[in-house]
């Protein structure tokens, strides 16, 4: 079992770094509709990469010995779901 604080830990690092993605594209390109689909690609793919992760940890695991993401599929599950608030939010309109 997974502790709570090492889960917070996890989700808070995938958030921080969806934000630091969609600041730095928002902030350096501004705030137009291709700057803002930019960070929602970003976004997405880091989504998706978290995503496959939690998915197919203990398959790369055991076919590589990259024990790293071995058991931790609750861990990038979460991230990803972190993640996803950040590319949720990114659709909010802009008045």
């Amino acid at each position: 079992m997974v502790r709570q604080s090492r889960l917070g830990l996890w989700i808070g690092v995938a958030l921080g770094v969806a934000l630091l993605a969609t600041c730095l594209v928002l902030g350096l390109a501004g705030t137009g509709e291709k700057p803002t689909r930019l960070a929602l690609e970003i976004t997405a793919r880091w989504s998706f990469l978290l995503f496959w992760l939690a998915y197919t940890g203990n398959a790369l695991a055991q076919l590589t010995g990259w024990k790293a993401v071995g058991g931790h599929g609750r861990e990038c599950g979460a991230e990803d779901e972190g993640c996803e608030r950040t590319h949720g939010f990114q659709y909010i309109p802009k008045s």
